[in-house]
């Protein structure tokens, strides 16, 4: 595991890390293999976005 040089590099890690986790997990109980693959591949679609939006 990484280590961090300093508590707000780590709180700035574990911040962003929670809204990304937020975003790809989700509660495969309640749903049907169909609707997963459906909202998985929408998540990764929005995650591309976010991702692309920060680099340019």
């Amino acid at each position: 595991m990484m280590r961090f040089k300093s508590a707000r590099q780590c709180q700035c890690f574990a911040s962003t890390q929670g809204q990304i986790a937020k975003l790809l997990h989700l509660h495969r109980k309640h749903l049907t293999a169909a609707d997963h693959r459906k909202l998985r591949a929408s998540a990764v679609n929005t995650w591309r976005e976010i991702a692309l939006s920060t680099v340019l």
